[in-house]
């Protein structure tokens, strides 16, 4: 494992991370075409699923977001984040596991606790 500083972490993982929020974000900059993303028991699988999950995501709590650590495991990007906001439990740090293409675009991702 190797620890990573914010500033050394992907482009692509940083773009996503600090974009993702926005009203015009689109994950066609971020994701494979055929791309996956895990997320609360849920699979989202292409780049429509993915949209669809990001813009209804993000809607749903109002939360802010802190860099807690990152690090490399393999050919694994992973960054915690602690989530404090009005969603249920109000406080979670969540790590999301980016694998990236050989072209570097997000291939996976997963959020988990």
């Amino acid at each position: 494992m190797t620890e990573l500083n914010r500033d050394k972490l992907p482009g692509v993982v940083a773009h996503y991370l600090e974009d993702r929020k926005k009203a015009t974000y689109d994950p066609a900059a971020d994701f494979a075409s055929d791309a996956s993303v895990i997320d609360d028991g849920n699979t989202y699988n292409g780049l429509s699923e993915i949209s669809k999950w990001v813009h209804t995501a993000e809607g749903e709590f109002t939360y802010t977001t802190t860099f807690q650590r990152a690090y490399t495991e393999g050919d694994r990007v992973t960054v915690v984040n602690r989530l404090e906001g009005n969603f249920p439990g109000g406080l979670v740090d969540l790590r999301y596991q980016f694998s990236l293409t050989t072209d570097g675009l997000i291939a996976e991702l997963v959020i988990e606790v």
